[in-house]
């Protein structure tokens, strides 16, 4: 049995860029440090954009539990 992808094509795609933000992010961070706080911000924020997809699939399988 063939594993069945958590995302849609889109949203996928979506994730690639977010991770692909990610990884830009990580090497500028290294490179040039910014604010003390600004790779705990990022960090927040990355997981915000992952949980907000992650939840389009919980809303796509059990839609009489998530809403």
């Amino acid at each position: 049995m063939k594993d069945k992808k958590p995302f849609t094509p889109e949203e996928e795609a979506i994730m690639e860029k977010i991770v692909e933000a990610n990884n830009l992010f990580v090497d500028l961070a290294f490179s040039k440090p910014g604010h003390p706080s600004e790779q705990s911000r990022w960090t927040e924020a990355i997981h915000d954009l992952q949980n907000i997809l992650t939840h389009r699939v919980v809303k796509r399988d059990y839609p009489n539990y998530f809403r």
